[in-house]
């Protein structure tokens, strides 16, 4: 009864705090980002830059050949680069443009302006000759794999016609979900609203309380510091499942399954509330705690930074205590495995019992402090 008493009186407070609005509006923030910022799906659409440096009669033949191609659309247009407008011919198709350029010069404006690649075709010794102007950050990789499509006869139009009827490919899970590029964003929104805010904002309300002298207040009352934590955590997991709801009902609809959603964002935040009340205990004010706070939260990203590179995905991250954060948001969003997300649901309660017992410790020792 205590507890309930507390929790309403905390929510009472929250609600006219500026902490409290701070996490709601930067759900509401999310949410729009969602639906109205990120596309569906992204562009994949390539630019292309391209010179025919050959006699007149070849450079004809193979625009001819390129204009009455069914794949592609042509057309002329004009593009501004360095305060100049050049004219080029535009070779459209599916997921790709090609600007044919009337000169080297033009070329190499284009691809400067325009941060793309461009590629200048001549003739030498009865071979064609594929001059590339790069922008410096192309990864190893990407040039190796130009000179090897060059190598097998591909051109610049189709570097995957040449490299890829020599790899076999296999799918190794034939019933996953395919996301959107807007719902590929919910996990790491999630992550981000309910588990990082969440350690800033209790964190917060603690150094609130300090500043106020309201921890010092239970040193002479009958009330147990139990139950003002966890009224606190409580309070901070309300506004975290709520505003967390308001941002996957919109993306998702009935197409993920609530129950371990709701039960996942109760464990983490449980446990990320923990470890700022635990820093919280050790400080004075906010901005003593600012540096090691800043330090676990970027740390603690880490994990979602992962998962929007996939190609970066170092095993030491897998031991950071916020990784299964990340990884079962996707799992509820890609309706995959439920028993990984109940493990870790089972983890994040089973670790939060014993960071409990020494947040108790922390803040019974440093009552009149």
């Amino acid at each position: 009864m205590k507890f309930f008493y507390s929790y309403i009186k905390e929510m009472q407070l929250a609600a006219k705090s500026f902490y409290f609005y701070i996490e709601l509006g930067m759900a509401v923030v999310l949410l729009i980002i969602v639906l109205f910022v990120v596309p569906k799906n992204f562009s994949k659409t390539q630019k292309q830059f391209l010179f025919i440096d050959l006699p007149a009669p070849m450079v004809q033949m193979m625009v001819a050949g390129m204009s009455s191609s069914p794949d592609l659309q042509a057309e002329d247009v004009v593009l501004k680069s360095k305060g100049q407008k050049l004219s080029v011919k535009l070779f459209q198709g599916k997921g790709k443009k090609l600007y044919l350029a009337e000169s080297r010069e033009d070329l190499i404006s284009l691809a400067e302006s325009q941060r793309q690649p461009g590629v200048v075709v001549s003739l030498a010794d009865g071979q064609l000759v594929y001059d590339y102007y790069m922008q410096g950050y192309e990864s190893q990789k990407v040039v190796n794999l130009i000179k090897a499509a060059h190598a097998q006869g591909g051109g610049f139009m189709d570097l995957k016609q040449a490299v890829a009827p020599q790899i076999e490919v296999k799918s190794l899970e034939t019933e996953g979900v395919i996301l959107s590029d807007r719902e590929n964003l919910v996990p790491v929104f999630l992550f981000l609203n309910g588990c990082i805010m969440g350690m800033f904002i209790i964190a917060s309300y603690i150094f609130l309380d300090k500043g106020e002298g309201i921890i010092k207040a239970y040193a002479i009352t009958a009330s147990h510091i139990w139950v003002y934590l966890a009224s606190k955590i409580a309070v901070l997991q309300t506004t975290t499942l709520f505003t967390s709801l308001l941002l996957v009902i919109p993306v998702f609809g009935l197409k993920v399954n609530y129950l371990m959603l709701i039960l996942i964002l109760l464990a983490s935040s449980l446990f990320i509330s923990l470890i700022g009340l635990i820093v919280a205990s050790f400080y004075q004010n906010i901005l003593k705690a600012f540096g090691i706070l800043f330090g676990l939260i970027i740390l603690f990203m880490l994990p979602a930074l992962a998962y929007m590179i996939p190609s970066w995905d170092p095993l030491w991250i897998r031991y950071l205590p916020t990784y299964p954060m990340v990884e079962s948001f996707k799992e509820i969003v890609v309706r995959g495995d439920m028993l990984y997300v109940g493990l870790a649901s089972l983890g994040y309660l089973g670790a939060s019992i014993l960071l409990f017992v020494f947040a108790n410790f922390r803040y019974r020792k440093t009552l009149a402090v």
